[in-house]
């Protein structure tokens, strides 16, 4: 049986950490200086974000919402005073989306249709 020696075998072998050498390295290892993080404070506070203009739009959006909804209460209001139904605007843009998604596809289809059909009704026509 071949004889073989380990210790050749070891010599270009890594030793795998344990959690001493960890210890040993945390404890040996000098004091670790973290970065400054004042500026990315300074930049995130909600003064420099007004003062970069951030704020401006949310408030516009805001500002949109907020008309928008006055509109809607004056109209429920409207309607109810004079015994009306009110439509649920938003099913109604809901719906003219979904309808304006599926123009394009319609229209395509009817064009593969129509293609179809006039090369279809000369293979009947020759028969």
């Amino acid at each position: 049986m071949k004889e073989r020696d380990y210790s050749t075998l070891q010599a270009g072998m890594r030793k795998a950490p344990t959690i001493t050498d960890a210890e040993e390295v945390i404890r040996t290892q000098g004091k670790i200086k973290l970065p400054d993080r004042r500026a990315i404070t300074l930049w995130d506070s909600p003064e420099l974000s007004q003062f970069r203009g951030v704020g401006e739009d949310l408030e516009k959006a805001e500002e949109k919402r907020h008309v928008a909804q006055v509109e809607h209460l004056e109209a429920k209001q409207a309607a109810s005073s004079q015994g009306t139904p009110l439509p649920d605007v938003q099913f109604v843009q809901q719906a003219a989306a979904a309808a304006q998604q599926q123009a394009a596809a319609m229209s395509q289809h009817v064009i593969d249709l129509e293609t179809h059909h006039s090369t279809t009704r000369g293979r009947w026509r020759r028969s």
